[in-house]
């Protein structure tokens, strides 16, 4: 698997302690069913043994093993909106779908 972290992303991991852990959320809505990428700096409390570590740019990411056994590109960057920064990823699957990245109408 191919992990491109930004400099912006390390710097927020490091500074939230240095791990991440990536997961998959579904939720329904009246609109359909949906499946976003989540990012979580807040792993303290958190059961990590069934996941996977993989350790890069000075950084530990946790992964679930069925996610990373089928994912070949994820690209985590850092957002800033105001003052709040949050985490986003992106992953690029085995089978060519792309999860956490939102179309362009450009």
């Amino acid at each position: 698997m191919q992990i491109n972290l930004t400099p912006d992303a390390v710097q927020h991991i490091q500074g939230k302690g240095g791990q991440a852990a990536v997961d998959l959320i579904s939720f329904s809505s009246r609109g359909g069913n949906a499946t976003e990428v989540s990012v979580d700096t807040r792993i303290a409390r958190r059961d990590i043994s069934p996941y996977r570590k993989i350790e890069q740019d000075g950084v530990e990411l946790f992964i679930l093993p069925n996610l990373a056994q089928h994912t070949t590109v994820m690209n985590i960057d850092s957002k800033k909106f105001l003052f709040f920064r949050n985490l986003k990823a992106d992953l690029e699957l085995e089978n060519g779908m792309v999860l956490g990245r939102r179309a362009s109408w450009a």
